[in-house]
């Protein structure tokens, strides 16, 4: 009995020390970390205030440059941008479900949310932009009820700070997830908006879910799509969780408008509208420019910088793409109605037919020909009649020059 004894009491110590040993562990995480950044001042020094800026998922190694590009061209300069997560610096990359770049969520300084809303209104690749309250976050996951807590033991006066911005305007809140495998039911959402009733009934306007004057956001990241067992999905909680007023959304809506399946006239190798819009932005279009793009194709860079107030031309080699006739009918959602084709462009009816289905001024020219010869006659005798070139563009990305 005495080595059984011993091999017992040595198993028994041995769970003990498995125990003591996992005590330690949870005991050293540190507990979740609260920030409270009424009006978006903290952090932000003295280049203005910070706002928490939500990327879309894709072109991972374009999104910041796209902010600091449109920044810049907007006369803002380039806003310090740093990531959410105290834990790493700018250069971190995450991958997230098959998009690779720093991570969707960033802090950018800008002097005021005009600006903030200016900035992000052109970026087709942020999502929306908040002018955060307050934030919660840990690595071992937290909750909405632990969050909603923090933020009712907050002052009062935290509190009316926080709400200042809203006015006596009509709001809904809303909630938007990073990460999360399933959306919340209608019965879910309502559950989890009870434990922000302290907060939300302190807002003084009426609550109005069809157009509201003020969106409260209420958002939550649980990080990059990881494979999960479903109950392991069950139980997870987000890493992160912020709520405040929605500054504005991007620009994404400029991606179903031009999208590639509404144009009447789609070339065998036409450019997403993504990355045509990226290319305008990198370029610094605005209204009065004038772009030049040598290898035009069926002019997809064109249609986006076209969209931006800009004048347009083009040059391409292959007949087939540039004088190719519409290859469908227009899409149902024509944002304006079509216009008659002018006489210069009577040999491009395709190209043509995009930029009327868009309800565009269309290129002052379009030439057939060699672009390794720029200028030809052609192009120089309309571009004459215009200003001089402010931007050379086609993609890919690293091909275009600023003029």
């Amino acid at each position: 009995f005495g080595s059984a004894a011993v091999a017992a009491t040595d198993e028994t110590m041995l769970i003990i020390a498995a125990g003591l040993s996992l005590a330690l562990v949870l005991s050293a995480a540190p507990p979740p970390r609260f920030e409270t950044l009424p009006s978006g001042q903290r952090g932000a020094g003295d280049a203005g205030r910070r706002f928490l800026f939500y990327f879309r998922a894709k072109h991972g190694d374009m999104r910041l440059e796209e902010v600091r590009q449109v920044s810049s061209m907007l006369g803002y300069g380039l806003p310090p941008i740093t990531p959410c997560r105290p834990d790493t610096d700018g250069s971190a990359i995450e991958s997230m479900g098959g998009d690779v770049g720093p991570s969707v969520f960033q802090w950018v300084a800008l002097p005021d949310a005009a600006a903030a809303a200016a900035v992000a209104s052109r970026c087709v690749l942020v999502r929306t932009v908040v002018d955060v309250w307050a934030s919660l976050d840990s690595p071992q996951g937290v909750s909405w009820e632990q969050f909603a807590a923090h933020v009712d033991a907050t002052a009062d006066d935290v509190t009316a700070t926080m709400l200042a911005d809203l006015g006596t305007g009509s709001w809904r809140a809303d909630i938007l997830s990073f990460g999360k495998h399933k959306p919340y039911s209608p019965p879910q959402k309502v559950q989890l908006l009870k434990h922000w009733s302290k907060l939300l009934w302190a807002i003084p306007g009426p609550v109005d879910l069809t157009e509201p004057e003020q969106h409260i956001t209420l958002l939550e990241d649980y990080g990059a799509l990881r494979r999960q067992t479903a109950e392991q999905t069950k139980t997870r909680l987000p890493r992160r969780l912020f709520v405040g007023r929605r500054v504005c959304d991007g620009a994404g809506s400029l991606l179903h408008r031009y999208s590639l399946s509404l144009r009447p006239f789609l070339g065998r190798t036409a450019l997403p509208p993504d990355l045509a819009f990226l290319l305008a932005n990198y370029a610094h279009v605005t209204r009065g420019s004038m772009v030049l793009d040598p290898f035009c194709g069926s002019a997809s860079t064109l249609l986006a910088c076209a969209h931006f107030g800009a004048s347009t031309a083009g040059v391409d080699l292959d007949e087939r793409v540039l004088c190719a006739g519409p290859s469908r009918p227009p899409g149902q959602a024509s944002p304006q109605p079509a216009q008659a084709l002018p006489p210069h462009l009577s040999s491009f009816p395709g190209i043509g037919a995009n930029f009327a289905h868009a309800g565009l001024p269309p290129p002052v020219a379009l030439v057939l020909g060699d672009a390794m010869g720029l200028l030809p006659p052609e192009l120089a005798a309309d571009v004459s009649r215009h200003t001089s070139l402010d931007a050379f563009l086609d993609a890919p990305l690293d091909a275009f020059l600023d003029a």
